[in-house]
C-alpha cells in the first residue's frame, strides 16, 4: 500500500531518501516503503531552506497455513492457520469445502486434489494469505454384483469385482468366506451384503448387493371341507407363483378342479360344481415359475369330510 507524505507549503521540495517514492521533488509524494522508513523533506521558500522528518511505520501482515497433506475421498483433513495477533480473523477459500470457513482450525473435505487459500486479517485491517494443498486419493473400483432373489434356505453365490489389493465382505454371517470375491450365501433372511476393498494407499471403496428371500411353495396333503371353518379348502401357499396352473384329478384320472389363480381354492366340489366329490385320495399337478425356471410338482391330497 501507499501513503501520501505531508509537508508544509513552499516553493520547492526535496525528499530523502528517494527510494520507494512516486517523486522526490513534490510537496506530497506517495511513499511505498517495504519496511519502517524515516523521510527527510527540504523545503525552500524566499526566506531559505527548512527541514523536517516524517516516519512511516510499515505493518507487515502475516498468514501461515498448516502443511499440505493427503486423504482418501470422503475423509476429512484437518487444516489450521495463524496470523499476526490474537485478534486476527480468517477466511478459507473455497468455503463450501471447509467445515467452518471463518475458523483458524477446521476441516476440509475435498473430493479431488484441491488447493485452499486462507486470508488472515489482523487487528489493523491488514490482510495476508497463505496456501495449502490437500491431495485426494480416489477409492478403488468396487462392484458387489447385482441384487439377488432366492428361495429360503437356498444357496446363492455373490459376484464381487475390484481393482483393490485387499477385499472383504460384511456381514460375515451366512457367508462361506468373507475375504474372497465369490462367497456363497446360505439364505435365512433378506439383507444387504457390502463388498469392501482397499488400494495400496489404504483408500477404501465399497459397494453393496441386496439378497431378497422368498419362501418356498407349500402344498397341504389333506383338507376337510365340512364347513366347520377349519381347513375347509385346498389351496397352495407361496410368494412366487408366476405361471401358476393347478390341476386336481380323481382316481380315474378325471380332472375335478383346475385354476390359474393362486387365490382360488378347491372346496371339494366337482369341476362343474354340481356335486360334492367323495372322500378319498386325489392327485394334483402344480406348475409355477421361480426366478430360475419353470417347475412341476406332483403329489396327492386326501379329502376327508
Amino acid at each position: 500500500y501507499s501513503v501520501s507524505l505531508p509537508s508544509s507549503d513552499g516553493d520547492a521540495w526535496l525528499w530523502e531518501p528517494s527510494i520507494n517514492l512516486s517523486q522526490d521533488n513534490v510537496q506530497n509524494p506517495l511513499a511505498t516503503p517495504e519496511s519502517n522508513t524515516t523521510y527527510t523533506c527540504y523545503i525552500q521558500n524566499i526566506c531559505g531552506i527548512g527541514t523536517d522528518e516524517v516516519s512511516i511505520n510499515v505493518i507487515v501482515p502475516l498468514a501461515f497455513a498448516s502443511e499440505d497433506g493427503g486423504v482418501c475421498r470422503g475423509d476429512e483433513f484437518p487444516i489450521s492457520a495463524s496470523g499476526s495477533d490474537t485478534e486476527s480473523t480468517y477466511q478459507w477459500v473455497p468455503a463450501p469445502l471447509v467445515a467452518q470457513a471463518n475458523s483458524n482450525e477446521t476441516y476440509a473435505f475435498p473430493v479431488e486434489t484441491t488447493t485452499f487459500t486462507v486470508f488472515v486479517t489482523d487487528s489493523n485491517g491488514c490482510t495476508a494469505s497463505d496456501n495449502l494443498t490437500v491431495y485426494v486419493g480416489q477409492p478403488p473400483y468396487v462392484d458387489a454384483g447385482p441384487d439377488r432373489e432366492i428361495e429360503w434356505l437356498d444357496e446363492v453365490r455373490l459376484f464381487g469385482s475390484t481393482e483393490g489389493e485387499t477385499f472383504w465382505w460384511t456381514p460375515e454371517e451366512n457367508l462361506s468366506c468373507s475375504d474372497c470375491q465369490f462367497p456363497e450365501v446360505l439364505s435365512t433372511e433378506p439383507g444387504w451384503y457390502v463388498f469392501h476393498a482397499l488400494d495400496e494407499n489404504g483408500c477404501e471403496g465399497v459397494d453393496s448387493t441386496y439378497v431378497d428371500i422368498y419362501f418356498p411353495v407349500y402344498v397341504p396333503n389333506s383338507f376337510t371341507p365340512n364347513n366347520d371353518g377349519n381347513n375347509d379348502a385346498f389351496f397352495v401357499q407361496g410368494e412366487k407363483l408366476n405361471g401358476y396352473k393347478l390341476s386336481v384329478f380323481n382316481r380315474w384320472g378325471e380332472r375335478v378342479f383346475y385354476s390359474e389363480d393362486p387365490e382360488e381354492v378347491w372346496d371339494g366340489t366337482s369341476r362343474s360344481g354340481t356335486h360334492l366329490c367323495p372322500d378319498g385320495v386325489y392327485l394334483y399337478t402344480l406348475r409355477y415359475e421361480d426366478s430360475r425356471s419353470a417347475l412341476l410338482l406332483k403329489g396327492h391330497i386326501s379329502l376327508l369330510r
